[in-house]
């Protein structure tokens, strides 16, 4: 998906119009900028309530 992009970045037609030239060049970041934040907020946001949902039977006992 990224190369597609890279390789042709005269595609108004699937990226933004010709009139924002650089507005192809902010998608392109901001695609791979929301890919990783969406991984590290799903895995934090399934991490955090695990973890609290599923306490340590030591910290529960004690």
């Amino acid at each position: 998906m990224a190369p597609v992009d890279v390789q042709t970045p005269q595609a108004p037609s699937a990226s933004a119009p010709a009139l924002e030239p650089h507005g192809q060049s902010i998608r392109k970041p901001q695609r791979y900028e929301q890919a990783e934040y969406r991984k590290s907020h799903k895995t934090r946001m399934m991490d955090e309530p695990r973890t609290r949902r599923m306490p340590p039977p030591s910290t529960s006992r004690t």
